[in-house]
């Protein structure tokens, strides 16, 4: 099983009780991880499978996940560092002329 919510049910526990057993107790965390990593590899297996097969998403999900720098549909800005330079600008400023009026 790989949903928690179903292997909580399958055992008869609650999700705060496997989340207090994952806190509470290291060798149940481990073979929770374990299960996780035996999983992954059955998904990695079907997926190469299904890529062998031309199964194109399957080809497409592995290059773009595997070689990232040539297959990858993202697309990235490089952002230029540039150097803001303030001027400060000194007006002179005159009184006017007094008048002699």
């Amino acid at each position: 099983m790989c949903n928690i919510s179903s292997a909580c049910k399958a055992i008869n526990i609650g999700r705060k009780t496997y989340y207090n057993w994952i806190k509470k107790f290291p060798i149940f965390r481990q073979q929770v991880e374990e299960v996780k990593e035996s999983l992954i590899d059955m998904v990695e297996s079907q997926l190469l499978k299904n890529a062998e097969k031309g199964n194109q998403k399957a080809i497409e999900f592995w290059l773009i996940n595997h070689k990232r720098d040539k297959y990858s549909k993202k697309q990235y800005i490089k952002k230029i560092k540039t150097k803001m330079i303030k001027e400060t600008v000194f007006v002179q400023s005159r009184k006017p002329p007094e008048s002699n009026i």
